[in-house]
């Protein structure tokens, strides 16, 4: 998978010595050449989110570069239903 477009939106800083939770969970998988990603970044001792983030990825046969099928293992990648319904009621493109 080749990463296709990013979406960033940082909305804190992390400072030295904090400590961080990074998530990572599909929101989309056509199941034939895309799935999209959203990942968020937290500061543990207060919860305080740093950094949403979507990404769009592509699968690419890594010889030629060229867009081709994902591989049967990619498919298995599943969006939650509650996913789903919480991705299809936001206003679009992407907001924080």
């Amino acid at each position: 998978m080749a990463v296709w477009r990013t979406q960033i939106n940082y909305l804190g800083a992390a400072l030295e010595g904090d400590h961080i939770q990074v998530a990572t969970w599909p929101v989309r998988n056509d199941g034939k050449l895309r799935i999209e990603r959203r990942f968020q970044i937290r500061r543990q001792s207060d919860g305080e989110t740093l950094l949403r983030a979507l990404l769009h990825y592509v699968c690419i046969d890594l010889h030629s570069g060229r867009a081709r099928r994902m591989p049967e293992e990619f498919t298995r990648y599943t969006v939650l239903p509650e996913v789903a319904a919480a991705v299809a009621a936001e206003p679009q493109p992407f907001q924080p």
